[in-house]
């Protein structure tokens, strides 16, 4: 006769076999979740360092800086409020639709959020103000600039959420020299024509040149390049001969025996070109 012990140890060790099932799945997700986190945040640090590169900023070794990589918020204001747009259409994609007791679906009314830009930091809505130094911070304008909406949006927008910029900054990304060149350049705006070029030269290395006027072009150079190369190519492309180029904050490119990549606009950089009159 069977020992009624014995159907007892089985179902005893069969749910003990469960739980301890539940619990490696359990880990098993934790420690996908970990290298998921991890794989972020190296994303995170090479488009950080891209973003550096983009304005004329590098790493030159040690560790990393502890600076964010906004210190006082979007540098490039066309650009930022270009992937603002894109991110609205998307949310006008991802509308919500409620029903009401009449039997009448319309759309969800979602109210926007204000992101307010000051001088040390940010604010959304009448929100606490945020310190651009902040990693989160930077994160924030990060995911934007890569075309996202910020992750902390996620749990309570899923589908995104319309967003409005209010630049309320009263100080210039420019200084000394340079703040005074990019304000004549300002007052001077359409005081002049060019040909419309999305692109020029070749070579590796990328800088976006913003025109007083509101026109843009990348310039393509090799990481030899120096500062007379860039300016002859100017010349030959838009036929412009008398120009000045600054990059934030107070850099002026002054010296033509300098290369690009000595100035720290190489691979990446932005210029700003302004015209005497």
């Amino acid at each position: 006769m069977a020992d009624p012990n014995y159907a007892k140890q089985i179902a005893h060790l069969e749910r003990i076999n469960a739980e301890r099932l539940q619990e490696i799945k359990r880990l098993e997700k934790i420690l996908y979740d970990e290298e998921q986190k991890t794989i972020d945040y190296s994303r995170q640090i090479d488009e950080m360092t891209d973003f550096l590169a983009d304005y004329g900023l590098h790493w030159v070794g040690g560790d990393a800086p502890k600076s964010s990589a906004f210190p006082r918020g979007p540098t490039d204001m066309g650009l930022f409020e270009q992937k603002i747009r894109d991110l609205n259409a998307m949310a006008e994609q991802g509308v919500e639709f409620q029903k009401e007791k009449t039997g009448v679906t319309k759309v969800k009314q979602q109210k926007p959020i204000h992101i307010k830009l000051l001088d040390d930091g940010f604010k959304l809505d009448d929100g606490e103000l945020r310190l651009y130094s902040l990693p989160i911070s930077s994160d924030f304008f990060q995911d934007i600039m890569d075309g996202f909406f910020p992750l902390e949006f996620k749990s309570q927008y899923p589908e995104g959420v319309k967003l409005i910029v209010e630049d309320l900054r009263k100080i210039d990304l420019f200084k000394g020299n340079a703040r005074k060149l990019v304000e004549t350049a300002k007052r001077d705006k359409g005081d002049y024509d060019i040909p419309e070029k999305k692109e020029i030269g070749e070579g590796n290395g990328k800088i976006k040149i913003k025109f007083s006027n509101g026109k843009e072009t990348l310039a393509k150079l090799d990481q030899s390049a120096t500062v007379l190369i860039l300016k002859q190519l100017i010349e030959k492309e838009f036929g412009i001969t008398k120009f000045t180029l600054c990059s934030p904050p107070s850099l002026i490119l002054d010296d033509d025996e300098k290369t690009l990549s000595s100035l720290g606009l190489f691979p990446r950089g932005l210029l700003i070109l302004t015209i005497p009159k």
